[in-house]
């Protein structure tokens, strides 16, 4: 810690700083730490904001969920193949949000025709906070990782942490502290996941088959993704990587059980959209139907997708539930111990209990809706206002409840474009990464695959980077 305490000093000094910052800004832009500018000029790129320190993280904590998230991956993958529990779990919910429903829809006809292409990939992310009730960051050791949420579907960033994490040695080492790996352990994510995207091309067994990336319509994170490509081609150079929006795919077609798109047979199809109503029309659901029905390997599967749901998150923090898919003990009181509060907004006594507890207490929890992407949960008094909208109409049950998490503050600063870094108080979320690949019967790969930070302002309430609410960060282990 005080190593790099010494780096926050020298910053302290104006002159110092100002060259640090610069210096940073032109190693992001340098070595691609960046996104699409949402200018109007079609070719405008700049660095995505990112903290220029590493921030501390207690190594205890660290170790703990990055030796958890293979169990994490095959909870997902169990569940996943569990056509019962999602139905029962999400039975509520799809009666009252539309956008889940669809998804559920989809799964419902892709069960009926017994899965044309029984193997699924999830490139998966874990999110944690720290929870740390007394706030004293002198007492960080004491803080324990709570999880946020389980990303299944467009989990993003992992392409551009490795050269962030090489950024913020830079800093350092320009500021006189040379970190050791045991301080800022080693960062990897794009070739861990290019090598789960490989992984999924080569359990596919046709090496003329490409691979499909699908992106949205209008795609800003294009660097990240672009480098989990050129990740896949540094391990294997002859692999095809195809990338097309949903606009420019209603047009394939099934062969013989195969997904053909502009003439080339795909083996897998890696989505970096349709997490969001917004993305998805009526023929963006119609093809993503057609190819769900296809041979090719999706990740995620339509099904993994539904596995990461909020509801699915908060069924499986109730009591006996993890031992439904673990009969190790072990592994399930591991899971569990990462968990926080979490409550039905079910019309049921219990979800009327506590819808009226977070009207009563709305600064101690946070209301989620079933959405990814940032900006959608609802945080302090507008959680009251909220379900006082909502009352006890059905609209409630597309929404779960959660303790909220009270993470230590540090400090660091926060580069953004045209905009002058001063340091700030900040917290930070933990996303670890997971390559999980197999059937309902056999795993063929299940790996943990490094790590993300994002950082944002306290007072913030989302943790989006694209979404425009926080930056990216590493750790530095104390």
């Amino acid at each position: 810690m005080e190593r790099l305490e010494s780096c926050v000093a020298a910053l302290q000094d104006e002159n110092v700083r100002k060259r640090a910052v610069q210096d940073a800004k032109e190693y992001a832009i340098s070595h691609g730490v960046c996104m699409k500018s949402k200018s109007p000029e079609p070719d405008s790129y700049t660095f995505v904001p990112f903290c220029l320190l590493p921030s501390p993280y207690p190594r205890k904590a660290f170790q703990q969920v990055k030796a958890l998230q293979e169990d994490i991956n095959l909870l997902i993958h169990r569940v996943a193949h569990d056509y019962s529990f999602l139905r029962d779990c999400l039975q509520s919910t799809i009666e009252t949000d539309e956008f889940t429903a669809s998804i559920f829809n989809i799964y419902q006809k892709v069960w009926e025709a017994e899965f044309p292409q029984p193997i699924s990939l999830g490139l998966l992310r874990s999110d944690y906070m720290l929870d740390l009730k007394s706030g004293d960051t002198k007492e960080l050791h004491k803080a324990r990782p709570k999880q946020v949420e389980v990303n299944t579907i467009a989990s993003s960033f992992g392409g551009i942490t490795p050269p962030l994490y090489k950024l913020q040695k830079y800093t350092m080492r320009n500021l006189g502290v040379t970190p050791t790996e045991a301080e800022m352990p080693k960062c990897k994510t794009d070739k861990l996941l290019g090598k789960g995207l490989l992984a999924g091309w080569k359990a596919y067994k046709n090496e003329t088959a490409a691979i499909l990336f699908v992106v949205e319509e209008e795609t800003y994170n294009v660097c990240d993704q672009r480098n989990l490509e050129y990740a896949i081609h540094e391990i294997h150079g002859s692999v095809k990587v195809m990338r097309r929006k949903f606009s420019e795919l209603h047009n394939c077609t099934i062969q013989e059980g195969n997904l053909i798109v502009d003439g080339v047979e795909i083996a897998v199809v890696y989505y970096r959209t349709a997490y969001a109503p917004q993305q998805m029309d009526a023929k963006c659901w119609d093809t993503r139907l057609r190819i769900e029905l296809s041979r090719a390997i999706k990740c995620p599967s339509v099904q993994y997708h539904l596995a990461g749901t909020k509801k699915v998150q908060q069924v499986l923090a109730q009591p006996g539930v993890l031992e439904r898919f673990f009969t190790n003990k072990v592994i399930a009181d591991n899971i569990r111990a990462t968990f926080t509060g979490l409550y039905s907004l079910d019309l049921t006594p219990q979800g009327h209990k506590a819808a009226e507890e977070a009207i009563a207490n709305p600064r101690s929890y946070v209301l989620k809706p079933q959405r990814e992407g940032g900006g959608n949960n609802v945080y302090g008094d507008d959680v009251r206002n909220k379900l006082e909208a909502l009352d006890r109409t059905k609209e409630r049950e597309g929404y779960i409840l959660m303790d909220l998490i009270q993470p230590p503050i540090t400090t660091n600063y926060i580069v953004r474009p045209i905009d002058e870094a001063s340091q700030c108080n900040v917290v930070s979320e933990l996303g670890i990464f997971g390559v999980i690949l197999g059937d309902q019967y056999e795993l063929i790969e299940n790996y943990e695959a490094g790590h993300i930070v994002r950082t944002k302002m306290t007072g913030m309430s989302e943790g989006g980077i694209c979404a425009g609410f926080a930056s990216l960060d590493s750790v530095f282990l104390v």
